[in-house]
């Protein structure tokens, strides 16, 4: 028998050619698009789980007056002081990167190089984390000052061919000139992908000196606790401690909160600011497991509807095998037995195409993610697995419904009363199939339109044509015949100098400001007296920095009018003119608010705009050249600037960023979220298609001989057309109907984690519907016209 039930499958594979094609391919994408998602979900749940102890691993952030955690950074002292009130820690080590985002030179010989990923760290950082050592000893690598580990890409890099132990490199940290040296004393593994951190090389925090601060610094604390230590119980004793150690007045004035998070949490459950890299969203994770089971519903959904349309021609074959002695187990062995031969197919043709779709995912996610089956029994267990459940389930309802047939009346030809349940559960399949495709379609609309209109947003500054490059000791040294000369360039327009940039902003300070009891936290901006000019950035009262005031270098400062709302004030002429102060670096600086200006956004568009100071200081200080190219020859320009650079800094590469490319890779992960949607949009859209094509030619083919008859009294083409194309229609407004709402509520709260955002109007839900109206009615139509063209002679000698 079993050979048979194959030989019958096989046989109806062959007749049924375009019916075979529709469940595979439907089948085939529908598993591909999961077993994408299920390497992608494996992908961000991996992260920092390849450490050893990663369960026990947590990284010390902080807040604010006994709320959450907002900072990922923290002060040099916290760490330090934590491992040594704390027995419960049993390694602690600091990772500090020099600044918010500079690059910093490292130099071997001739060779110069600016590098991202250079840090320093305390010893025991390689005792918490598994970094895997091609040579040298984790244990000792970063005990003496001047010691430092780089990665196999940055010694494949620096020294080719050589055994990198015992060599030395030079980097200056500061970009001041003062380049350090370093012996090599440890060689890693590259770090892996799926880390939330990375680095290239990794220097002893010794070489710095005695580092210390409560404040907000570049500095990242992680801890190893010991076996059963309660985390909880340490964050209850953290008030105590700061207590301890941080001055009552200071502490009222600043209120720190101390909180520890497990190192396995920071990738998809963190959104601090000061992040290292930027984090997942398990929200994310979440939509695209929902996304991809969506699609394989959509292509079961197909495989039931089919099967169940073309079981007239089958009723007899039940019927005889009934009568024959045939029991109803055996013809449902026998219907599931095709299903999972077709789901086996499919997994065949989803595996090719995983391989030819997978570096096309990788692009649209960001990801670098490879699939080897034999190394990944997971992933191999969930292939099949799924095939088996998706040929069970698709095949469940045929198997069921053929398999109940009573002989005596299929053998009549009497199954109405089976065909009219069957033509409902269609319908309602179809119905749930556009639903999902007008859902996804229209979330696609609205990811795309919040992702223009992040594009377009006035963020209070020009950041077109803007491109931005590291400070150095030589460029400050001749800064002012360097920008003299590159203002003389009709391809450059002006030109400043900042600690920070909007997109690497992150440092806050102090304020005590007249009129208000108590100081207040404010983001601060270093710059120059020409930074606002550069960045377009507009007055709404008082005056801009300028170079006829000298006093202006030491004593004036521009708040925004985010920093106006946050004090209450009437309007921004009401801050003009008071006292304003703060300490920053055992620097004290004081003076008067000469001006606000019109509101900027230095983050993410998902962050509220918060208050900033901006204030002048000596470029020792400062970190970055912004230069502002004319429109029209940006190539040009940058020729000049090259040029100019290599003339005033010879010792350092020429290396820059476009400012606007920065501000999109702070939403990159939103714009990815839209190209995937529209992707998975696209794949639903085909497979409920192809499902909706095989429908219509069985609709058109059972309504062959109706057709030939309404032909012959007159009926037109269109008419005819209509008649087939109608019920269609009906079903995807209906599906509309249900998916619509669903589809507002699910942005809406997808739209929420925005401060800024599009409204939601009714147009684009609209526009969803009659897309996915307009695509299956292109789909019914040519199974409607190619049955109204049929010759009705040959339609009436039908059957």
């Amino acid at each position: 028998m079993l050979k048979n039930y194959l030989t019958i499958a096989l046989r109806n594979l062959r007749k049924q050619k375009a019916y075979s094609f529709i469940n595979v391919a439907g089948l085939a994408i529908g598993l591909a698009c999961c077993l994408l998602i299920v390497r992608y979900i494996q992908d961000e749940q991996s992260y920092d789980r390849f450490h050893e102890n990663a369960d026990r691993i947590y990284r010390v952030v902080a807040g604010f007056e006994d709320g959450p955690p907002t900072n990922a950074n923290n002060g040099f002292s916290w760490g330090p002081t934590i491992e040594k009130d704390f027995p419960e820690v049993e390694y602690m080590a600091r990772l500090h990167k020099m600044g918010w985002g500079e690059e910093r030179v490292v130099a071997r010989g001739d060779q110069r190089f600016y590098e991202d990923s250079f840090f320093f760290a305390d010893p025991d950082i390689f005792q918490i984390f598994s970094f895997p050592f091609v040579a040298g000893d984790p244990a000792t690598a970063l005990v003496e000052p001047n010691t430092v580990v780089i990665t196999e890409s940055m010694a494949q890099k620096y020294l080719p061919g050589e055994d990198a132990l015992g060599k030395m490199i030079s980097a200056d940290p500061y970009n001041d000139g003062q380049f350090i040296d370093f012996t090599i004393t440890g060689v890693m593994e590259d770090i892996p992908e799926n880390s939330h951190v990375h680095f290239d090389f990794l220097a002893s925090v010794a070489t710095e000196g005695e580092l210390a601060g409560w404040g907000f610094d570049p500095v990242f604390t992680y801890m190893l606790l010991a076996e059963g230590a309660d985390p909880s119980d340490m964050e209850a004793r953290f008030p105590d401690m700061l207590a301890s150690h941080i001055p009552a007045d200071r502490l009222a004035q600043f209120p720190l909160t101390l909180h520890l998070q497990p190192l396995t949490d920071i990738r998809l459950h963190s959104n601090l600011r000061a992040e290292l890299e930027p984090t997942g969203d398990i929200a994310y994770v979440y939509l695209f497991s929902a996304i991809g089971l969506l699609i394989l519903v959509i292509a079961c959904i197909n495989f039931m509807n089919l099967a169940t349309a073309r079981s007239a021609q089958r009723a007899r074959e039940v019927g005889m095998r009934k009568v024959l002695g045939a029991a109803r187990p055996q013809l449902i062995r026998q219907f599931l037995g095709e299903a999972l031969l077709l789901s086996g197919l499919a997994l065949v043709l989803a595996m090719a195409l995983i391989q030819v779709a997978l570096p096309v995912f990788n692009s649209l996610s960001g990801k670098a993610i490879s699939i080897n089956y034999l190394d990944n029994l997971a992933l191999l267990g969930s292939l099949v697995g799924l095939t088996l459940l998706v040929g069970v389930v698709a095949g469940s309802y045929p198997a069921f419904f053929l398999s109940a047939f009573r002989p005596s009346e299929v053998l009549k030809g009497q199954t109405r009363h089976g065909r009219s349940r069957a033509v409902a559960l269609r319908k309602g399949l179809v119905v749930f199939q556009f639903a999902i495709s007008i859902f996804l379609i229209a979330s696609t609309a609205v990811v795309y339109q919040q992702m223009q209109y992040i594009r377009a947003k006035n963020l209070g500054f020009d950041r077109e044509q803007i491109v931005v490059l590291p400070l150095n000791d030589e460029v400050r040294a001749s800064y002012e015949t360097m920008r003299n000369t590159l203002l003389q360039d009709t391809g450059i327009q002006a030109i400043a100098l900042s600690e920070q940039v909007p997109a690497r902003a992150g440092s806050g300070s102090r304020y005590t400001i007249e009129g208000i009891d108590e100081p207040v936290s404010a983001y601060r901006l270093f710059t120059d007296h020409t930074f606002l000019n550069t960045y377009g950035m507009n007055l709404v009262a008082g005056r801009g920095f300028s170079e006829a005031v000298p006093t202006d270098s030491t004593d004036a400062f521009i708040i925004n009018e985010a920093f106006v709302r946050e004090q209450g004030w009437d309007s921004p002429e009401d801050a003009l003119g008071r006292s304003i102060s703060m300490r920053w670096s055992n620097i004290d600086r004081s003076g008067q608010i000469v001006g606000v200006a019109k509101d900027f956004h230095l983050f993410s568009l998902r962050d509220e705009l918060e208050g900033t100071v901006v204030s002048i200081m000596p470029d020792k200080y400062l970190s970055f050249v912004s230069v502002r190219l004319a429109p029209g020859r940006p190539s040009a320009a940058l020729d000049r600037l090259a040029s100019v650079w290599a003339t005033v800094a010879p010792s350092y590469p020429f290396d820059y960023y476009f400012l606007d490319q920065d501000f999109d890779r702070l939403h990159r992960a939103d714009a990815q979220l839209g190209q995937v949607f529209f992707v998975f949009a696209f794949l639903a859209i085909l497979v409920a298609c192809l499902g909706l094509f095989g429908l219509a030619a069985f609709t058109a083919e059972q309504r062959t001989k109706e057709i030939g008859v309404r032909k012959v009294l007159g009926a037109t083409i269109p008419n005819i057309a209509v008649l087939l194309s109608k019920d269609f229609a009906l079903l995807v407004g209906l599906a509309f109907v249900l998916a619509a709402p669903l589809a507002y509520f699910a942005m809406s709260g997808w739209l929420n984690d925005f401060v800024y955002r599009i409204d939601l109007g009714v147009g684009t839900f609209v526009l969803a519907g009659v897309l996915a109206l307009g695509i299956a009615l292109l789909t019914v139509s040519y199974q409607a016209i190619r049955a109204a063209l049929a010759d009705p002679v040959k339609s009436l000698r039908y059957e």
